[in-house]
């Protein structure tokens, strides 16, 4: 019995495949727009998989190059036999040294505060935390005191652009010792590192973060720029303790409060360094959700085309299955030849998707991330290239294939359930159209609307497919339909130009440099367009009184300092900055003074505003004296009358006092007239120069200011100029991706409207045949016709013009509150009239087309269809 059954399987399994390879054969315009279909959905999901794996990968990559290293734990001076006790904390994966062992001499041109750093790694600080950071390595890194390793960069400033392992370079350098020397250097290899990854930055790469710290400890402004790989024989004969940092890699899960304890408990260390671990659940859900609803879209898109084919396709087979059924055919094996044509097409149209969207994505995909990426501050750390994984495959031909899937659940189900008798018998099921007289006669425009609507299932599933596409593409160009950079630049840069002191950034006040100087404010206003400069003074300053009101201020400065409040006592730091006096009426303040006594205080230059630094509580602070010392040499000793805590009187720029002058967050902001700054510095400081300018010649003007500062590292450029550069080619990328996705639903729209149009006029052959035998000029036939696709377009369009402009308008404001708040509403007339002439031509033109292919057969023939 067992056998039996088996060959009875086998029979009926390939029964099935010669039904379905028939149908197959005679379907070919029918397949050929299902294979289309599926094609175009896998292309999307390869292209989209494949950009957003790229993109996440190539994010990831340039963010890691820009910090320089896979670690996210310093610690400062880390002596080998404390890597033991770091090495019990289990979430700590990798423990590493680098030592800054020397300085190499400077070329000539270049400023003071750049060095050329010589610094040694230990196996795993090199090879687990430095090396993914770099690219293009050659060669191996150094064993014997006289050999080094450089980056290309490194070797291109000592004019060797053709560097040869081997090759001998001199290196004159200087310890931290202070002694010069010079040595004779054999290069074991080279790479490209990042250190200079962009223009105009300035360097703070993790290669050379011994160096770096080095500096700041010693209270100096000096940034290694370039870098050079020494071995560990190098370091123990030129090397000090005072250069050497231990670094580790901990679980980038947890937070960088949790790290921190975590360590500080274990090691009792507290002047740790934790970075890196500031990856917030919303910038993942952001990261994730562009992905995640294009897939979406695309499927729904998807399934409406395929849907709608396989549909009609089950419908004009419904004979067969009744013929089937009569001879005995079961509903699963009915379901199953369905859902095997179904399979048939995916097997053509997903490989050849896979191949099309592979094709697609290499030439189209680098050229977006580029794009998205111009002028984003990623610089040379960006790759641009596609990630071909083999993910990219697997997760397009599954989405594909699993929209193709329940594309057939509906029509297999509709084919199986069928009554042998209503199958053989069965002519496609109509909505009731109710009888209409009138005494003018038939109207064309009336009987094209009524064909429009006689089936009511398929005209919506025709008016979404063309709507979803249609609507993409209008929530893309509302979104991007421009940029209020008067709102950005109220809030972000409300100077045309604004030149920033760096070296303010130094914990040691003696670091501190005069460069935004009084003969460079007098160069600057020399430059044509320039029109106005004005001033942000800071003064770092001591607090000279213990008052038990500061207690707020010492707790939170012994929070971010990691000394003990006692430490603090007697040595609380502030920073005074010193702005015009009519200034202050942009900010808001808590006061128990009037405003008439508030601006006699600051116009006498004696009164001081905090901010909210610490919850200090206004009725204990208001009216307190409080005697200040300039930190620097020559500063002098005033006191002053607290007026209370200043705050924002709004969300632009001009009405937030926290963007006036360079605050450590380790110091206390105090916020006064430069008259009352002037009675605490020996010598006036400018943090902030801010100009304003003739619009006309910003461009010349910042070239003018970059040459100017070219030799520094420590005075940082912003402009209104770049900051629109920025927001233009964002747009621009915005809306070049939106509108490439939008093309493609719209044609997969407009391929369903094609196949549906000619399906409806090609299933409707007898009844245009009859109404022909009864007087209907054919011209007439044409423009009922005509007015049949006239209608698809024109209610699309009515629709895109109510619900899809009310759509639009909530999505600008969704993409204005979380991604760009400075979007400006818009609505595309110009984009909106160009789409309407095109649908109108398509719409138009494609039943006109069908009903002549469809005369090629006479009325006589056309009346005998369906009498077989």
């Amino acid at each position: 019995m067992g056998g039996k059954k088996q060959i009875e399987k086998q029979i009926e399994k390939q029964a099935i495949r010669r039904i379905v390879q028939r149908n197959f054969k005679k379907k070919r315009m029918e397949n050929m727009v299902l294979i289309l279909s599926i094609l175009l959905v896998t292309v999307l999901m390869t292209v989209m998989f494949g950009a957003g794996i790229s993109l996440f990968h190539n994010l990831e990559l340039a963010n890691l190059r820009m910090k320089g290293t896979e670690a996210n734990v310093i610690i400062p001076h880390m002596e080998e036999a404390e890597m033991e006790r770091f090495g019990r904390i289990e979430e700590i994966s990798s423990i590493g040294r680098q030592q800054f062992v020397a300085a190499a001499a400077m070329q000539e041109g270049m400023s003071g505060s750049q060095v050329f750093a010589m610094t040694a790694y230990d196996k795993i600080e090199w090879e687990t935390h430095i090396v993914p950071t770099l690219s293009d390595i050659q060669g191996t890194y150094p064993q014997a005191e006289n050999e080094i390793m450089m980056s290309r960069w490194m070797l291109g400033q000592l004019e060797i652009d053709e560097p040869k392992i081997g090759m001998k370079i001199p290196v004159s350098f200087v310890d931290l010792a202070g002694e010069e020397k010079e040595q004779t250097f054999i290069l074991s290899g080279y790479y490209v590192d990042y250190i200079n990854y962009a223009p105009n930055i300035t360097p703070n790469s993790a290669n050379t973060i011994s160096a770096n710290l080095y500096y700041t400890e010693q209270g100096s402004t000096k940034k290694a720029i370039g870098n050079m790989a020494v071995s560990q024989e190098f370091a123990k004969r030129y090397g000090t303790a005072e250069g050497l940092y231990g670094t580790a890699k901990i679980d980038d899960s947890l937070s960088t409060e949790e790290a921190f304890a975590l360590i500080s408990e274990v090691t009792d260390r507290q002047d740790i360094i934790v970075t890196g671990l500031s990856k917030t659940l919303a910038q993942s859900f952001a990261l994730a959700v562009m992905p995640v609803l294009s897939v979406i879209l695309i499927m729904i898109a998807g399934y409406l085309l395929i849907f709608n084919v396989i549909n009609i396709s089950v419908l004009r087979e419904m004979h067969m299955f009744g013929q089937l059924k009569t001879l005995g055919a079961t509903s699963k094996q009915l379901r199953s030849i369905v859902k095997r044509q179904s399979n048939l097409v995916s097997v053509i149209g997903i490989p050849a998707g896979l191949l099309a969207g592979t094709v697609l994505a290499e030439s189209v995909v680098p050229g977006l991330l580029r794009r998205m990426t111009e002028g984003n501050g990623f610089g040379t750390t960006f790759e641009t290239g596609i990630i071909i994984s083999p993910w990219i495959y697997v997760f397009a031909a599954a989405f594909a294939y699993l929209t193709a899937a329940l594309s057939n659940q509906k029509p297999s189900k509709m084919a199986a359930q069928v009554s042998p008798i209503e199958a053989l018998k069965y002519v496609e099921q109509t909505e009731t159209i109710k009888a209409h007289r009138g005494g003018s006669g038939g109207k064309l425009y009336r009987m094209a609307y009524r064909n429009v609507f006689r089936s009511k299932k398929k005209a919506r599933v025709t008016f979404a497919s063309l709507f979803f596409g249609f609507l993409i593409f209008l929530i893309v160009e509302v979104c991007t339909y421009g940029a209020d950079y008067e709102e950005k630049y109220d809030r972000e840069q409300p100077d045309s130009f604004t030149l920033q002191n760096l070296t303010f950034q130094m914990a040691d006040a003696g670091g501190i440099e005069n460069i935004l100087n009084e003969s460079v404010t007098d160069t600057i206003c020399g430059f044509e367009g320039v029109e106005k400069i004005t001033a942000d003074y800071v003064e770092p300053v001591y607090f000279q009184n213990e008052e038990l009101f500061l207690e707020p201020f010492i707790k939170l400065q012994a929070q971010y300092t990691g000394l003990s409040e006692e430490q603090i006592r007697g040595h609380l730091r502030a920073r005074s900055i010193g702005l015009p006096l009519e200034k202050f009426e942009d900010f808001s303040y808590e006061s128990t003074f009037s405003e008439a006594e508030i601006q006699t205080y600051l116009e006498d230059g004696t009164g001081v505003f905090f901010d909210e630094y610490a919850e200090a509580d206004i009725r204990q602070i208001c009216g307190k004296k409080i005697t200040l010392s300039g930190r620097r040499e020559g500063g002098k000793t005033a006191e002053f009358t607290v007026l209370g805590v200043i705050g924002d009187k709004g969300n632009k720029y001009v009405n937030t006092p926290q963007y006036y002058g360079e605050v450590r967050d380790d110091d206390v902001p105090l916020y006064m007239t430069a008259e009352a700054l002037e009675r605490v510095s020996g010598e006036m400081l400018v943090q902030t120069l801010r100009i304003q300018t003739d619009k006309s010649r910003d461009e010349e003007i910042l070239e003018e200011l970059e040459a100017m500062f070219a030799t520094t590292t420590v005075v940082q450029i912003s402009s209104q100029v770049e900051a629109k550069d920025r927001a233009d080619a964002a747009f621009d990328t915005i809306r070049t991706i939106g509108n490439l996705f939008a093309v493609f639903l719209i044609f997969m729209g407009t391929l369903n409207f094609v196949n549906v149009i000619f399906t409806n006029i090609y299933a409707r052959q007898k009844e245009l045949a009859a109404l022909e035998s009864i007087g209907m000029t054919r011209n007439q036939m044409k423009k009922v016709l005509m007015l049949e696709g006239i209608y698809y377009s024109g209610i699309t369009m009515l629709f895109l013009c109510t619900i899809g402009v009310a759509v639009s308008y909530g999505a600008s404001w969704l993409f204005r509150t979380a991604f760009v708040y400075f979007a400006k509403f818009g609505i595309p007339v110009a984009s909106l009239c160009i789409v309407f002439v095109l649908m109108l031509l398509i719409s138009g033109s494609v039943p006109v087309l069908v009903y002549h292919y469809i005369l090629r057969e006479s009325v006589v023939e056309r009346l005998r269809k369906g009498q077989d």
